[in-house]
This record gives structure tokens, C-alpha cells and sequence, in this order.
């Protein structure tokens, strides 16, 4: 395994800090890792979400000479990337970021892309970033709020990763203040049954990185284990 996509069942679902999280954990276990993000929006000259994962491998991106590379597009106004592309007269070049996969996960053993909100987003209005995902073969770890609501989007995503033949590496769980413990234990089982996917865990409600990502690692683990298996 090459590379692995990171998708969430929605926008600000915990993402970056499982990208950030994954990549240290595969570093500290010997891995050459890189990150990548094709889109990133919402942002100006460089992309928040890399910048943090790049944090946590303890490199700074102005020592970087592939930053193109490693976000493609990164784009002002905080919205779907297809209109965020286009307000700024633009239109996502999907080989261009195919071309900057290639070349950037060439020079590591596991690369790690980051995702752009849900994977039914448009890249382009005839172009969905699912389309992408199957285009390259990636497969994905899904990244899912832990609380009320997220059964339907998470078994909405594993169905629309399912049916276009997309492998699914498990679900990891993200906590979020005030839910209901009942609520996020029964939704972890229906998804993991009723998805027939491996629940990897859960990230628990915590303020300081170094903290999450202890608690992180047990879920490392498990991505490891299904990275070997793939290889």
C-alpha cells in the first residue's frame, strides 16, 4: 500500500487530526510518510490542514520545495471546491492533481491524502471526488462524528464507496461535547453490523494534540495491521 485516502462522512468531522495523528504514528514506526490534500479551501497561499499534519511530523512547510505537490489547489472561499474553484475563475484539472499523486507518493513509502469534506463533493460540476477514488484506487479509512446523526452518513458513505468497488480500511470515530454515551456506543455496533466494517476506535473529547494522539496510537495500531495485510 502506497497511499491511503482519509475521508470524512462530512465536513469538520476530525479528518485533519486523525491525518496528523496517522502520519506521526507511521513515522514513529519506522515509515518514510507523506501528506497531501488536493483541495484544501478556505484558505490563503497554503493550506491550514497540511500545514497541521505537517506539524506533527516535525517538518515546516517553508523548508518544503514540493508544496504544488502537496496541495494542488488551495482555494479562498470556504465552500465545495467546484465553487470555490470557480469564483476564483478557475476549474479543478483533475489530471493535475492525478500527476501530483503520482509524483508524491513516489517518494514515500505511505502517503496520506487528506479529504475535502464528504466524498460526494464536486470537484468540478461533472466530477465528483468518489470519481477521483476510484480513478486512482485508493483505499480509505473513514473518519466519522461519533454522535447522533452519523449512522445515515456513515452507512451513506460506505455505500457509496462500496458500490463503485472502492476499499474500505475501517471507520474511526471522532467525539465531539455533549453527546450522549448511550447514543455513541449503539451507533458504533449499528455501523460496524450493519456497514460490515472493522471499527478501529475512537478519538476522545481532549484539548491538547500530544493527548490525542496517546490516545490515537491503539488506533495506529490497527491501521498498521491492515496497511501489512495490504502489502
Amino acid at each position: 500500500m502506497k497511499a491511503l485516502f482519509v475521508a470524512g462522512t462530512d465536513t469538520e468531522v476530525g479528518k485533519t487530526m486523525v491525518c496528523g495523528c496517522l502520519a506521526k504514528f507511521l513515522a514513529s514506526q519506522g515509515f518514510k510518510v507523506g501528506v497531501q490534500k488536493w483541495v484544501s479551501t478556505g484558505d490563503e497561499g497554503s493550506s491550514k490542514d497540511i500545514e497541521f499534519s505537517l506539524k506533527m511530523l516535525g517538518k515546516e512547510k517553508e523548508g518544503l520545495a514540493n508544496l504544488e505537490l502537496i496541495c494542488p489547489y488551495v482555494l479562498t472561499f470556504a465552500s465545495s471546491p467546484h465553487l470555490a474553484a470557480e469564483l476564483e475563475g478557475k476549474q479543478i484539472d483533475v489530471q493535475r492533481i492525478k500527476e501530483s499523486f503520482y509524483k508524491l507518493s513516489g517518494s514515500y513509502e505511505i502517503l496520506i491524502v487528506e479529504g475535502i469534506g464528504g466524498i460526494m463533493v464536486p470537484l468540478r460540476r461533472d466530477y465528483l471526488l468518489v470519481d477521483l477514488l476510484k480513478d486512482l484506487s485508493l483505499p480509505v479509512l473513514i473518519v466519522a462524528r461519533s454522535a447522533l446523526g452519523t449512522i445515515n452518513h456513515s452507512l451513506l458513505t460506505i455505500e457509496a464507496l462500496r458500490t463503485r468497488g472502492i476499499e474500505i480500511l475501517g471507520v474511526v470515530f471522532n467525539s465531539l461535547p455533549e453527546e450522549d454515551d448511550i447514543i455513541v456506543k449503539d451507533n458504533m455496533k449499528v455501523i460496524g453490523h450493519l456497514g460490515n466494517v472493522q471499527v478501529l476506535g475512537m478519538l476522545p473529547k481532549l484539548d491538547q494534540n500530544e493527548k490525542i494522539y496517546k490516545a490515537f496510537r491503539p488506533i495506529g495500531e490497527r491501521i498498521l495491521q491492515k496497511i501489512r495485510r495490504n502489502t
